[in-house]
């Protein structure tokens, strides 16, 4: 008894609720869901088909100066300002930083990394 026009009321009720990302993340559960459903032949077709989904609006990412970063890494706890460094210089995420091990570090015969 699902069709198109349930799912996109409950798209739309999400959004009432939730931000676009989150909602476009359940979108995809679902129709997820309904294209494995058509493809152990469940049912003949999904209803995840034309669905309006909210705009998400992406906001431009400003890199922060040189100086903004030295002031932070300054405020920092000492252990983790080498980590601070090595996030701006490579814009490296949180559990890549994390992650890192000495074994994967090849350092250059001119010292460079």
């Amino acid at each position: 008894d699902v069709d198109r026009g349930v799912v996109q009321r409950a798209v739309t009720a999400w959004a009432r609720d939730l931000a676009p990302t989150t909602v476009r993340v359940a979108y995809v559960y679902l129709a997820g869901v309904f294209s494995l459903a058509v493809e152990e032949r469940r049912i003949v077709a999904t209803p995840c088909r034309r669905i309006n989904l909210p705009p998400v609006e992406r906001e431009p990412v400003i890199p922060l100066t040189v100086a903004q970063v030295q002031e932070l890494v300054d405020r920092l706890w000492v252990p983790y300002r080498r980590m601070a460094v090595l996030a701006a210089a490579t814009g490296m995420r949180s559990g890549e930083l994390r992650g890192l091990t000495w074994d994967r570090i090849t350092v250059a015969a001119d010292g460079a990394s």
